[in-house]
């Protein structure tokens, strides 16, 4: 019995973990061509992404407490706090922060990166993305220190309900 209690507490704070979770889903511009079988479930190429294109993939963490997590272009933004990340040899030094609300059953990221003096040309960086889970679908816009591009469209997927 003793040598069962340590395991135990592991599964406990496991469990106590996982129970901060409202649900998870991810986000790109196509639909993933694998699933995993008897599951919502699919595999996508986020962690094969190069630099060149994992703006492309969006994956949200929601937290029964209303805060939320966002991952998009190997950085991360949450609403409870900024990220910094220094410079480093594979992402360019910034201060990320995300901004939340939804309106009529529409989920509205604001996702802002602002930039180290002399690493980018780009200075802010703020993606206005508005999700529609009942449809699976997004559309997103960047403003690149006021340039606005074009507005872009995807697919949400693996949405799992914790």
């Amino acid at each position: 019995i003793f040598l069962l209690l340590p395991f135990a507490n592991a599964v406990y704070a496991n469990d106590k973990f996982m129970d901060m979770f409202h649900s998870t889903y991810e986000c790109s511009d196509k639909m993933p061509k694998k699933k995993i079988p008897d599951t919502n479930m699919y595999i996508d190429d986020h962690s094969k992404a190069t630099s060149t294109n994992s703006y492309k993939y969006y994956l949200f963490t929601v937290f029964k407490d209303g805060r939320r997590i966002v991952e998009n272009d190997k950085r991360q933004f949450t609403t409870y706090r900024e990220t910094i990340v220094e410079q480093s040899y594979n992402t360019n030094g910034s201060i990320n922060s995300l901004k939340y609300r939804n309106e009529n059953d529409i989920d509205i990221y604001t996702l802002t990166s602002i930039h180290q003096e002399g690493v980018t040309p780009v200075k802010k960086r703020v993606i206005t993305m508005m999700i529609d889970l009942n449809s699976m679908t997004y559309t997103s816009r960047t403003n690149n220190d006021g340039k606005i591009y074009p507005p872009s469209m995807g697919v949400c997927y693996s949405y799992t309900k914790h």
